[in-house]
């Protein structure tokens, strides 16, 4: 993996946010610390300059200028220790004791810049005063040093350059070795679509570790090959059983038209060739129309147009349509209908399905069977039960006969495109449903569920 790869992913640029970001609040945090540290040694130090500069009043009020004057000299002769830097100046300005180069006395508290402080042990020459005025007009400067203020400084500052490159260290670490696991993904993903792509349609993503959004995403890239498989066997079955069951109907329609050009019979034989011709074309503009219908269903976003459908008003106007039908081709059928059951789909296609059902029941079972149509309410939804006591369809039969053009033996010879059972799949599986074949005994039942809308 090339480092620029590495450094381009969204890993490594979300893990360089974040390093900047902890950066960020890592200075504020210093900053307050810091704020608050220096705020405290300086209150610590105007305190004992306050507490001294008491001190000194209360020996001038006691002993006198005298008094005074003794006691700064004890002080300046001790040499300079933690807040004990002196500049006596009489009213007059004379110069009285000091233990600093000698300077105008700023007004009460100040920072002073003294001259060659450095020398004295002054961090930047920096002294913090405090000044007294006494009542005879002598004025004192006692200094601290703030050597305590610049170490705490130091001492931050070496913290945060040390915690802030710490940070930065470690989010270029993490980006570094995240990056290269999400382009290890990446990359495990692109090969294998290459692969995919040149041909080879029967590989899969394999499965990668971490459950993170790499591997979801190949899971759901293998479901879509899952798909696109299923969808391109579904279009090669499609186009073979085209290939197979049109051939028949196909050649004897070019069979008729050739009897017929060659024809010199009667107008009336001629007639009944046309006719059958035209019959077998219809046949199999039925069957195209059929194919469509299913490819429609199948291929399009058709719940985008779904709606309220009264089920039950669906089914009851379907039994009371085929009704006739059934009794003039000699079946008994009945319908037991639950008023008040509605779905969410599309009432075309459902109508069709439900259709497609009985003329199943009405053209495969002899004359003589009894048919039922039956809509109740169950648990998870409404079902719909189409049942006859015909021949019935074989349990090992059941499974494959919504395929297209699936026809059983005992069906050959009664007309049908073999499409009807497979559309009425395509519509189940558009609106959630389930179909099930089961045992009448004798006889079929198909049921239908549907869930709660």
């Amino acid at each position: 993996m090339r480092l620029t790869n590495l450094l381009a992913t969204t890993a490594f640029r979300v893990a360089l946010a974040n390093a900047a970001a902890f950066s960020l609040v890592g200075i504020i945090v210093f900053a307050v610390l810091f704020a608050l540290s220096r705020e405290r040694i300086l209150s610590a130090l105007d305190n004992d300059l306050a507490a001294d500069a008491r001190t000194l009043l209360v020996t001038f009020a006691d002993a006198g200028p005298s008094g005074l004057l003794a006691t700064m000299e004890r002080r300046v002769a001790a040499g300079p220790g933690s807040h004990d830097f002196y500049l006596l100046h009489a009213a007059d300005g004379q110069l009285l004791a000091r233990n600093l180069p000698d300077f105008a006395i700023p007004p009460q508290w100040a920072w002073v810049q003294v001259p060659g402080g450095q020398a004295l042990g002054l961090p930047d020459g920096m002294l913090r005063t405090v000044s007294v005025d006494f009542p005879n007009g002598w004025r004192l400067l006692i200094g601290s040093n703030p050597r305590q203020l610049y170490d705490l400084r130091n001492t931050f500052l070496g913290v945060l350059l040390w915690t802030e490159l710490g940070i930065i260290l470690f989010g270029l670490a993490s980006g570094y070795f995240v990056s290269r696991r999400v382009l290890r993904g990446v990359q495990t993903i692109a090969d294998e679509a290459g692969r995919i792509g040149e041909g080879e349609i029967d590989r899969r993503i394999p499965r990668l570790s971490g459950g993170d959004e790499i591997a979801r995403i190949g899971v759901a890239v293998n479901l879509m090959l899952d798909r696109i498989g299923a969808l391109t066997g579904n279009l090669r079955q499609v186009t073979d059983d085209i290939a197979h069951d049109l051939r028949t109907p196909l050649s004897r329609l070019r069979q008729k038209l050739e009897r017929a050009s060659l024809h010199d019979g009667s107008a009336a034989d001629l007639r009944a060739t046309m006719e059958q011709a035209l019959a077998e074309t219809d046949a199999i503009i039925a069957t195209f129309n059929a194919l469509l219908r299913i490819a429609q269903i199948e291929g399009q976003d058709r719940r985008a147009g779904f709606s309220d459908v009264d089920l039950s008003g669906l089914v009851s106007r379907l039994a009371e349509i085929y009704g006739p039908s059934a009794e003039d081709a000699g079946h008994h059928m009945r319908a037991e209908i639950s008023p008040g059951l509605h779905v969410r789909g599309d009432a075309d296609m459902l109508g069709q399905m439900v259709a497609n059902l009985i003329e199943n029941g009405m053209r495969h079972t002899p004359p003589g069977t009894r048919l039922s149509v039956d809509l109740h309410e169950v648990p998870q939804g409404a079902r719909l039960t189409i049942a006859d006591n015909g021949p019935g369809i074989p349990p090992d039969e059941r499974g494959r006969v919504f395929g297209r053009f699936v026809r059983l033996d005992a069906s050959r010879g009664t007309p049908g495109t073999g499409l009807g059972l497979a559309l009425v799949k395509a519509v189940a599986d558009l609106h959630g449903a389930s179909v099930a074949l089961e045992d009448n005994a004798p006889g079929l039942r198909v049921s239908v569920a549907f869930p709660r809308p």
